[in-house]
């Protein structure tokens, strides 16, 4: 029998989000029995990415903190592409932030100018070594830099694909299929195979069902075409600092990305994360790769609470099956780390907060749950018999998670990263808005080259060794 409501997931996890279900004391219940005894009656002051991540952290953090503790967690929160910026403001400004949720991306440029903290010492002091070891080592990379650990990865936010299995797996289907393409009908491995499926499916079912759909909404794509594009083979940068995102992968990938349109449903380019995610709910769509979260929703995990009654009833239930997206190397996109920060009067209670919320036995119960977007990112994770069960091919999921993670790709991290980010969102929406894709990126890799002149071209090589020096940067 599938576990539907969150109640229902909790219970089949074992997990209580605090202390108690474990005889000997572990890293999450060494923190708030330190934080209850030194910091009750403090007030913390948490800022993160709005919306589901926003309600995953009053929900099932702040409350359950503050019974434990005494301690109180007030909230603010910003747009993903807002999310660096209102943290740089804040730390220049009133300094009124005492927990951060920081991108990965940005991460360098928040520990550069004392925006957030180291956390070895307190690491050392309140035991977190185990747990820190059992995070995944494609997300453990994200808080260190240049020898210190600068925040908690807590968000495995590792693009998984989802796809039809009733659809895909069906005998006229897969006759059609192979008859036309010459190859078997199954779960996409390159882009080319998810365009011959997508078109396929479109050709044979529209108006009522629809090949593949993506969010194309601005302040989304990039995630996605970052992906496609080092798939194609393509680099950011030379080894000179250099904008290279304009070479031919760049212009291959971005012209096939808005291509894709032609076998998606009328209106997507105006779609977000929430309507692409809808329209594979309720069966219009065959093949979609999103964030985890979505993995979830589709069997009806989570959504039962009134915060997610704009998610609609998955129609697809049991019919679904996980995959790693085509190509094989997946973006980590966007991710969070749990950061404390520089400005923060309270920073040891921070930290305890941080540790807590980090800790095997929460963040297990956080990743499992529809409402949060928090998504599995330990090792503990992958394996937990419990999650493993919690729908009939749960463990199939997982599986698709830790191989996601174990090959993904991480963002572009370098120094002011957010502006890189924008230039190439800006290409990728003009794109789409009808401008040649060769055209876009010329004239985005113009105003990078300015943006890297302002920044110090030496200066932003360092950084570029260093992003691409690391395994997951490129395939």
């Amino acid at each position: 029998m599938w576990l539907r409501s969150t109640a229902a997931v909790a219970a089949a996890l074992g997990v209580v989000c605090g202390i108690g279900t474990v005889a000997a004391e572990t890293a999450g219940e060494r923190a708030a029995n330190a934080a209850k005894e030194k910091y009750s009656g403090v007030t913390l002051a948490l800022h993160s990415e709005a919306g589901l991540q926003e309600i995953g952290w009053e929900l099932y953090n702040s409350r359950k903190w503050k019974e434990l503790t005494g301690i109180t967690v007030t909230q603010t929160s910003a747009p993903t592409n807002e999310m660096f910026v209102t943290t740089v403001q804040d730390f220049k400004g009133p300094g009124s932030f005492d927990v951060l949720d920081v991108a990965p991306a940005y991460m360098p440029d928040l520990a550069e100018m004392g925006a957030i903290v180291p956390l070895d010492d307190w690491m050392a002091q309140y035991g977190y070594q185990e747990d820190y070891d059992d995070i995944a080592a494609a997300y453990k990379g994200w808080g260190e830099y240049k020898g210190k650990i600068w925040g908690f990865p807590d968000d495995g936010d590792v693009h998984v694909m989802l796809y039809r299995k009733d659809v895909l797996e069906d005998p006229a289907n897969k006759d059609e299929f192979k008859a036309k393409y010459g190859y078997d009908l199954a779960a996409p491995k390159d882009w080319k195979q998810w365009d011959d499926i997508s078109q396929f499916i479109t050709d044979k079912f529209a108006p009522d069902m629809y090949g593949s759909a993506n969010a194309r909404q601005k302040g989304i794509t990039l995630y996605y075409w970052m992906d496609m594009f080092r798939d194609y083979g393509g680099r950011f940068f030379d080894e000179n600092a250099t904008c290279t995102w304009n070479s031919e992968a760049g212009v291959k990938s971005l012209t096939d990305y808005v291509n894709q349109r032609r076998y998606m449903p009328p209106g997507v380019d105006a779609w977000g994360f929430v309507e692409a995610g809808a329209a594979f709910l309720s069966g219009t769509t065959v093949l979609h790769y999103t964030w985890p979260g979505v993995g979830r929703w589709v069997q009806n995990i989570g959504t039962d609470i009134e915060a997610m009654n704009w998610v609609p009833p998955s129609k697809v239930e049991g019919k679904v099956g996980y995959a790693v997206p085509p190509g094989g190397s997946p973006e980590l996109a966007v991710g969070w780390l749990i950061s404390v920060s520089g400005k923060s009067s309270n920073q040891e209670a921070a930290y305890l907060f941080a540790q807590w919320s980090n800790s095997k036995e929460v963040s297990l119960g956080k990743t499992s749950l529809g409402y949060s977007i928090r998504d599995p990112f330990r090792v503990s994770h992958y394996s937990a018999e419990n999650f493993r069960n919690l729908w009939s091919n749960a463990g199939e999921y997982l599986d698709a998670l830790k191989a996601g993670g174990e090959n993904g790709v991480q963002d572009l991290t370098v120094v002011q990263a957010q502006k890189y980010h924008d230039l190439i969102e800006n290409a990728i929406q003009a794109a789409i808005g009808g401008q040649d894709a060769k055209t876009a990126l010329d004239e985005s890799c113009a105003a990078a080259e300015k943006v890297t002149d302002q920044i110090g071209r030496d200066k932003q090589k360092d950084a570029v060794a260093q992003f691409s020096a690391k395994a997951n940067a490129y395939r």
